[in-house]
């Protein structure tokens, strides 16, 4: 499944837990995630940037004062990478 996501400035989400995917952002982003257990870090991507993500459960706040996007490209199937070592 191939997703467009976008998230205006202070929007968040619910907690969920995404599949394996790939992400391709196309705007930069600065944004928290916050864990089941109430942990959080922020992430900082820039434009261009492409990285594959394993699943975990998070919510994902955009802390930043623009909006952001990002192509997801969820890999039927994958739960971990098949490059891992």
């Amino acid at each position: 499944r191939v997703v467009r996501v976008h998230y205006g400035p202070g929007q968040k989400s619910r907690m969920h837990d995404q599949p394996a995917q790939v992400q391709v952002w196309l705007t930069p982003a600065n944004i928290r995630l916050t864990m089941p257990d109430g942990k959080t870090r922020e992430d900082h991507p820039k434009a261009g940037l492409a990285r594959w993500t394993t699943p975990f459960p998070h919510v994902t706040e955009n802390v930043g004062d623009k909006p952001f996007e990002r192509i997801s490209v969820e890999l039927k199937g994958a739960n971990y990478p098949f490059f891992s070592r």
